[in-house]
């Protein structure tokens, strides 16, 4: 694992903890600003999960749909690093580097 994969799993990390933290701070009853969007957003994977397992969800359920959220975003974001750093690899490894201009 790269460094780059260690950015892209603190970062899903800081956003999963933001998130449970950010609980209650808005009731959306006059919609949901930007931070409660993003804050709701982690908790759609195990929202849907929870949802197909037992059919509904409760408060109790956050902690695990939180867990759910970072594993389904922590593979996601480790997926697009690799795949960036494999078309990166295509770049540089053909003799062009990522300006276009060739290795020697």
């Amino acid at each position: 694992m790269s460094h780059t994969h260690v950015i892209a799993l603190g970062v899903v990390t800081a956003w999963a903890v933001f998130a449970y933290a950010y609980l209650g701070v808005e009731d959306g009853s006059s919609g949901l600003s930007p931070l409660g969007w993003v804050q709701g957003v982690i908790f759609l994977p195990g929202g849907l999960l929870m949802q197909a397992l037992k059919g509904s969800h409760r408060n109790s359920d956050l902690p695990v749909m939180t867990a759910v959220g970072w594993l389904a975003y922590s593979f996601l974001a480790v997926a697009i690093v690799w795949m960036v750093q494999a078309m990166r690899q295509g770049v540089v490894g053909n003799g062009v580097n990522l300006h276009g201009e060739r290795n020697e």
